[in-house]
């Protein structure tokens, strides 16, 4: 008798998928009593028939609902109940597809941004001994931006990795979409960050989700200015912003001493920083950063 009708709980576990543990959560609740428990050794016995009432147990942890969510769903009799928890269920999974949306957008931009920047790193190798593109005039576009600025060792071996951690942070509590390119702007002069002082520093992100005007989110303006694209690490960068000046001085353009840096490529998307590729921008005289 015992063979053929009653399930140790270890065999019940097993031919139902609820694990033990979670028979023995039911048992506490009052939703599934074992059939029979042994005095001597107080093992639970289930029988055939109580497989019954886990089909509808079983049914609902085939749609993916946790078992906490069922739980609840057991110890209601009202249907109206039953259908809140599913449409509260229902509300979970959507929130999930949009968080993995917005994880495979974030990926495939990431790609995206790798495969660009590498490539154009690759170009640049291939093409000059100076590990510089050709010097030009371009349009830096008006953008809202999430950003930090103020004083602190700009030096370029080290250069503000905690300002990238910073900015990550402050987007994450606010919910805010980046772009993928970090920023700085040297207000004080790009020659700061060879130097062992200090400068005042802004790093940014564009800010690509609806955001208010507030704290920390400003908007950057519109302005032309002498730039190329450097491979390498940023502490041989001071060659490639001489060799931006003359060019300038040589057609009588007249630029900013502030300078802006965009990281295409930085540490967070390659560990080798001699294929860093960084655009550098020297905006000309009288622009409104």
């Amino acid at each position: 008798m015992m063979k053929k009708d009653l399930y140790r709980i270890g065999s019940f576990a097993k031919v139902s998928n609820v694990t033990a543990k979670q028979l023995r959560y039911l048992e506490e609740k009052g939703l599934l009593i074992p059939k029979m428990r042994k005095e001597n050794n107080n093992y639970r016995y289930y029988s055939h028939d109580q497989m019954e009432q886990l089909i509808y147990i079983e049914t609902l942890r085939d749609l993916g609902m946790p078992f906490e969510k069922v739980v609840k769903i057991l110890q209601t009799e009202r249907e109206e109940e039953c259908v809140d928890i599913m449409e509260e269920y229902l509300g979970d999974i959507d929130r999930q597809i949009q968080t993995l949306l917005k994880q495979y957008q974030s990926v495939v931009l990431y790609i995206t941004q790798m495969v660009k920047g590498k490539g154009l790193g690759n170009w640049i190798k291939g093409g000059t001994d100076n590990r510089c593109t050709k010097i030009e005039i371009i349009d830096f576009p008006e953008q809202k931006v999430l950003f930090t600025r103020y004083k602190m060792n700009v030096l370029a071996e080290d250069l503000f990795i905690e300002r990238f951690f910073e900015l990550k942070k402050e987007g994450a509590v606010r919910n805010l979409k980046l772009g993928n390119c970090m920023h700085a702007i040297f207000h004080d002069g790009y020659q700061k960050q060879f130097e062992d002082t200090k400068g005042d520093l802004e790093t940014f992100y564009p800010v690509l989700t609806d955001a208010g005007m507030c704290e920390n989110i400003r908007r950057i303006n519109q302005f032309k200015g002498v730039s190329c694209t450097y491979l390498g690490h940023y502490e041989n960068m001071e060659e490639c912003y001489r060799q931006m000046k003359e060019w300038a001085e040589e057609r009588n353009i007249e630029t900013m001493d502030a300078s802006m840096e965009k990281y295409i490529i930085g540490p967070d998307l390659s560990r080798n920083p001699e294929e860093y590729v960084t655009q550098i921008i020297i905006p000309l005289k009288n622009s409104i950063l």
